[in-house]
């Protein structure tokens, strides 16, 4: 039945559903049962079994091993890194039983009445047994560690026309018992099984496996192409545009640099002849205040030679040297307004404006 619930998403549907003689509802006929060695003391629960060996039945085996793997979910655990390693042995339940038995294996799953049958068979002594997770019997006659699924299932495609659906139907629904009782019937309620295939992400449930990849590929696979296509341009638009602003970016940055360097050019260049005007400012005014220091200093100078020539010919009188010495005192003051001037210019001081008649300066 799970097999038929797994592949509802892509059309398949249940037709007809086993129905034996051990179960009183086709709804509640499968299961798992869990078994360990009864020496182990250790192991009482499910969650005693977490990292320990385990052997069953196939991966994709409902009984053997998927409902089983749905009461591990139920616990609050991690189907997928419940059992630190897990043997596989198909249909030879016998060597599931034997395993448990010897130690290889910590726990066993069966599917359900294997055990019971390998007892009829003399294969196995019950009371060596431990079995985890026990269910009530009210359902079924035969041992169970967890809930109860319909049992083997016929499906149909989308594509088998209703009427072959109606005519196989009615034909198994009308064959006869088997001699063990099994006979079709039909199961009414998948609840249970739904509830499994999500807490195990089977099925329509599954999500982002390769299953699941190569369905959305084949069902999606123009939209994807459209999107890789559209993705494609995108990022080809994207690397030419790059392209283009990186050749733009060192196109900038070389006119840039030329500009810097002529801006440095400019600057040194512009620097060179500040030194010169300096120089030149600073040789006329070197040359200006030499004109103008030179006047009262000569006469000074001649003030001097004067007296010296006066004291040497007796004619110095007091009042030669009073009149010698006053000139050469308003030479020295007119030297000092000079250079009082000179500083005040070099300072940015106004030195005042006054109102002279030309004819007096010339």
């Amino acid at each position: 039945s799970s097999t038929v619930r797994r592949f509802q998403d892509i059309g398949l549907r249940d037709m007809v559903t086993a129905s034996s003689p051990f179960s009183k509802d086709p709804n509640k006929s499968e299961g798992s049962l869990i078994i360990v060695n009864a020496d182990r003391k250790d192991l009482n629960t499910i969650d005693d079994l977490k990292g320990k060996k385990a052997a069953a039945g196939r991966v994709t085996a409902f009984g053997m091993y998927l409902a089983a793997m749905g009461e591990v979910a139920k616990a609050g655990y991690n189907p997928q890194q419940f059992f630190s390693g897990t043997s596989f042995y198909g249909l030879d339940r016998d060597k599931i039983i034997e395993d448990v038995l010897t130690g290889k294996a910590d726990v066993g799953i069966l599917r359900i009445c294997y055990l019971e049958d390998a007892v009829n068979r003399k294969v196995v002594d019950p009371t060596r047994l431990k079995f985890i997770n026990l269910q009530p019997e009210d359902e079924h006659i035969c041992l169970h560690s967890t809930a109860l699924y319909p049992n083997w299932s016929i499906g149909s495609s989308p594509n088998l026309p209703a009427a072959y659906v109606s005519a196989v139907t009615a034909a198994l629904i009308h064959q006869k018992p088997t001699a063990l009782g099994i006979h079709w019937s039909v199961a009414s309620d998948y609840t249970e099984l739904d509830t499994l295939l999500r807490a195990l992400n089977l099925g329509a449930y599954q999500r982002f496996s390769r299953l699941w990849f190569g369905r959305m590929l084949h069902e999606y696979k123009y939209v994807l192409l459209g999107a890789g296509a559209m993705l494609l341009l995108l990022l080809t638009y994207t690397y030419l545009v790059s392209k283009l602003v990186e050749r733009r970016t060192r196109q900038l940055r070389v006119s840039l640099e030329r500009e810097n360097k002529t801006f440095q050019e400019a600057k040194a260049a512009n620097e060179r002849l500040l030194r010169m005007q300096r120089a030149g400012v600073v040789g006329q005014v070197s040359g200006l205040i030499a004109h103008e220091l030179n006047q009262p200093l000569a006469s000074i100078k001649l003030y001097a030679r004067a007296l010296q020539r006066a004291s040497e010919a007796g004619t110095l009188t007091e009042a030669k040297m009073k009149e010698v010495l006053e000139e050469m005192r308003a030479d020295a003051d007119m030297a000092s307004a000079i250079v009082d001037r000179v500083r005040q210019y070099a300072k940015g001081r106004d030195s005042g404006r006054q109102t002279l008649a030309l004819s007096e300066l010339a």
